[in-house]
């Protein structure tokens, strides 16, 4: 079976067999309900670790979202998220905003995106891909050879979590998660 998947302006392809389609395929799922209680049970109940709320006490804590070009329910996950790392009595808990090259968002979309309460509880921070202050030289290279340059807010805290999604994307193929 020839399996397309859209990449950059085109598609990549690949030819699997029957048994291997059953490895790669996607079931179809209900949406969710209620996903404040899923995003809960998923918090207590991780796959292959333990739950949030059992890191160490005091540490510094950082919460990655991303900026408002993302379709992701930012709004709805982050509350019971950060509800959860309230259980670790961080010493410092940021929310970095994960712009990449997109523009900083403003005070106002910063409430649309993740709440009136959230914004005035918590430091909420735009990452600037172009702002030198903000990045630190991990002193490491990646396979390709690319310098890992990362935010600075990240790379000094003892935790990250990344909120996100995964989704096609019109010319890069797929976009987000870990990006």
């Amino acid at each position: 079976m020839l399996l397309r998947f859209p990449y950059g302006r085109g598609f990549l392809q690949t030819e699997i067999s029957e048994e291997q389609l059953e490895m790669v395929s996607s079931q179809r799922v209900e949406p969710l309900r209620e996903l404040g209680k899923a995003v809960r049970q998923s918090l207590n109940e991780p796959i292959q670790s333990k739950p949030l709320h059992s890191l160490s006490k005091r540490k510094k804590l950082c919460v990655i979202v991303p900026d408002e070009t993302r379709a992701c329910p930012t709004k709805k996950i982050l509350p019971p998220v950060l509800e959860e790392l309230k259980g670790c009595q961080p010493s410092e808990l940021k929310i970095l905003i994960g712009n990449g090259l997109h523009r900083c968002m403003s005070n106002q979309e910063m409430i649309e995106m993740l709440g009136e309460n959230i914004i005035e509880e918590y430091e909420v921070i735009n990452h600037v891909a172009t702002d030198k202050r903000q990045l630190v030289d991990l002193g490491m290279k990646t396979s390709y050879g690319t310098l890992a340059i990362v935010n600075k807010i990240a790379a000094e805290s003892d935790y990250v979590l990344g909120i996100g999604l995964v989704e096609p994307h019109f010319f890069a193929g797929y976009s987000g998660g870990r990006k």
